[in-house]
């Protein structure tokens, strides 16, 4: 009886092992969902070094949609030295599930200041679970 025992344990646990997903999300590579922002001038130059929040629709109105704190965003990127910051692990049940039919709009925004007065730029998209996704903001 014990040596079945620990043969139906070793089957269960190869199961299991072969059952775990690979297509998780691991970076931007594609695989998952990815929100690429690139962030340029009126000159078309990349801006770098400036944070990028991004709100699912429920944090957005949760916390005051054009008012929220931006200390609130589900994801915050800073643009890299080519002006781009990527998104990913959105892939939860949080964001994606059967209740959305595995979309969400997220809204991005990006605060900057002109002569010393803060502004945002807001963009929406509306993600589709393991999308590829790409917005250029121009401030």
């Amino acid at each position: 009886m014990k040596k079945i025992l620990q043969i139906l344990l070793l089957t269960f646990s190869v199961f299991i092992a072969a059952c775990t997903s690979t297509d998780d999300f691991d970076g931007i590579t594609g695989n998952g969902t990815t929100v690429t922002i690139k962030l340029i001038d009126s000159k078309g130059l990349p801006i770098r070094a400036i944070p990028v929040y991004a709100f699912s629709i429920e944090t957005w109105v949760k916390n005051g949609g054009e008012a929220a704190d931006m200390t609130f965003a589900d994801f915050t990127v800073k643009t890299n030295n080519n002006g781009i910051a990527e998104f990913g692990g959105f892939d939860t049940e949080v964001f994606f599930n059967t209740g959305n039919n595995f979309t969400n709009i997220f809204t991005f925004v990006v605060e900057y200041e002109v002569d010393g007065i803060t502004l945002r730029k807001i963009e929406r998209a509306t993600l589709v679970q393991n999308s590829y996704n790409e917005l250029v903001f121009t401030l």
